[in-house]
């Protein structure tokens, strides 16, 4: 299953606490992209956060992979499950049957 996640920075972390552990957020991601957990990740330019698609068996994956990210404790997160086009058009032909 696949999952749209946005990450946005809280707003009571100091930058200078997010900074020393931003690297290791990046090469955990990234570690997560070479095992396929991850399809894409990238920060948003001109605001604090990112985003990810995460390709996972289900939520309790997901949910124990971004508690495992060393920014997890500084961020808060929107989780928007994903529906492939495919199974969108099943659920239009069964409407319409």
């Amino acid at each position: 299953m696949e999952y749209l996640v946005i990450g946005e920075q809280l707003e009571c972390v100091e930058t200078e606490k997010i900074m020393e552990i931003a690297k290791s957020g990046l090469e955990y991601r990234n570690s997560l992209k070479k095992s396929r957990k991850i399809l894409y990740f990238g920060n948003f330019t001109g605001k604090r956060g990112g985003c990810a698609i995460y390709n996972v068996k289900d939520h309790i994956e997901l949910h124990k992979l971004l508690h495992e990210d060393p920014m997890y404790k500084f961020m808060k997160f929107d989780i928007i499950p994903l529906t492939p086009p495919e199974k969108v058009i099943e659920l239009i032909d069964k409407i319409h049957e």
